[in-house]
Formats: structure tokens, sequence, C-alpha cells
């Protein structure tokens, strides 16, 4: 434990110890309402810090947990929390050590659960960021993040007269600091802005699920797993949309099950076939 200069999560080690983390991670934990039986589901876990999540996922029986990061806070600099712990848990969680905008479907896959928790102020382009997610996504994102304060003079004055759940989407930029003396904490968006970002990127269903002081958790779930892919191909008919399918990637459906073809594709490309289809109907 004394190789590792600074703990962010609080770990539970096989021998019975916890690791000293500087975050409450049980306690967040319970208010992702992270699903209890992940059998079957991939997740990504982005800014995995020392990897409480992933390997809770695996823990919950997810077949597949992939933890990114890349480390550049000085809040934690070193995956070397991680390592240990994936070791001593015997884990066989993936782990790389990249950035976000290092990630695409075609290398990495798509993941029914994507986690991005505590990452979105740290981006310079927050929005590019939400929309290399949408590629990634296949299913749900649980997004965490640090919010516009709620507190000082402006804050004050934004909820006296707007009310706290009608402030605009907005962002304010961070210089030189700002936040927990941190030179890679660059934005801090209201709630309005998180959830306008996500449907902006595809998601749908969004909605804020918990806020605590000035952070706020964040669901948006993929539309191919709504009514969109049916009534797509209810709409326009199977064989319709298979060639706008056909037209987009390359790649035959024929004689497959256009539903599931369609379900399993990233949100940005079923964007762009529906599209197409619309465009054949024309």
């Amino acid at each position: 434990m004394t190789d590792v200069l600074r703990w962010r999560h609080r770990i539970s080690l096989p021998d019975g110890t916890v690791t000293p983390g500087v975050q409450d991670s049980p306690a967040l934990l319970k208010r992702l309402q992270l699903p209890e039986d992940l059998s079957g589901k991939t997740v990504l876990d982005i800014g995995c810090s020392d990897g409480f999540y992933s390997f809770e996922c695996e823990r919950r029986g997810a077949s597949r947990v992939l933890a990114v990061d890349n480390y550049s806070s000085p809040l934690i600099d070193s995956p070397s929390g991680f390592h240990m712990a994936h070791t001593l848990l015997n884990s066989k969680v993936e782990f790389r050590q990249v950035d976000l905008f290092s990630l695409s479907p075609d290398e990495d896959g798509c993941f029914d659960i994507v986690l991005f928790l505590g990452v979105l102020y740290h981006l310079r382009h927050p929005l590019l960021g939400i929309e290399r997610i949408a590629s990634l996504c296949r299913e749900k994102l649980i997004l965490e993040t640090r919010l516009d304060s709620p507190f000082g003079l402006w804050g004050a004055l934004k909820r006296r007269l707007l009310g706290p759940d009608n402030l605009s989407p907005s962002m304010r930029f961070c210089e030189r600091a700002q936040v927990n003396a941190d030179p890679t904490t660059w934005w801090t968006p209201t709630a309005q802005c998180v959830e306008a970002m996500l449907r902006s990127c595809g998601f749908c269903s969004v909605k804020q699920v918990d806020k605590q002081g000035w952070r706020g958790i964040f669901h948006g779930d993929s539309p191919r797993w709504g009514s969109d892919v049916l009534d797509l191909v209810q709409s326009l008919g199977s064989q319709r949309v298979a060639l706008a399918y056909e037209k987009e990637t390359g790649h035959s459906i024929e004689g497959k099950d256009v539903v599931e073809i369609l379900r399993k594709v990233s949100i940005p490309q079923f964007a762009a076939i529906k599209q197409r289809a619309f465009e054949l109907n024309e």
C-alpha cells in the first residue's frame, strides 16, 4: 500500500484492508444507480483512476470491462494504485493508459455501459468528448461531473432570479487552476448544459438522477435501445433500411435481422443510416 503515493478510491482488498482513498467510492457507487446485475454486459470506464468502479462492474458479472485513464491530473498522476489493486483482486479487467480521444469503435468496440465519472470538466473540448463517447456507447451512459457552483454571489443571484432548476445551459471557463488548484479543470457546466450536450450528441431519456452540492449524476440512453430502431424499420420498411445501412457502411445485411444489426451500431452511425434511409424514401 505504501508503494502508492496517492490513492483516490477506497477499494476493499481480499485481506480485509481498504485503500486510503480521498473519495468515498462506495458512497458514490450507491448514488450512480448502476445495475446490480451486469451479467453479459460490456463496460467502458473512462477516467478509471484506481479502478474501483471497473472492479465493481467485474464483480457484478460484466463479461468485459475496459478501464482507461491518462493520469494527467495532479490529483491522480499514476496508475500504480490500479495495478496494485488489479493484482491483489486477481482481476481480468483490461487496462489502457490513453485519453478518451484515442478510443474508437473500430479498434476498441462498442460497450453496453459507459462510465464517465469526474472527467467531463477535465476536457478542453467537452462536446467533442461526448460525441466520441456516443460512438462507443451501445446502451447507457452514466456521467458524474462537477457543476457550475451553486454558491457564491453570482450563483445565489441566478438561483434567486431563475430558480435552481431553471438555470441556462451554460458552462463557466476555469483558468489557472481556479477549481481545486487543478490546472486540468477547464469547465464547470450547469446541469441544464450537461443534459443539452448529451441530447445534442444523440442520447435520449437524458435525466439528472442525483445531485449533491456542486456535483451531479446523469444518465443517458442510446436511442437504439428505445423505440427508434423499430419505428424506423416499421415506417420505412426493412428493405429500405437495409439498403441505407449498406450504402452507409459498405456491408450487406441481406438475410439478417435488420433491427438486431442496427442495435449494434454507434449512435452517430445510426443517425447517419437513418438520414440515408429517409433520403432514399424521397
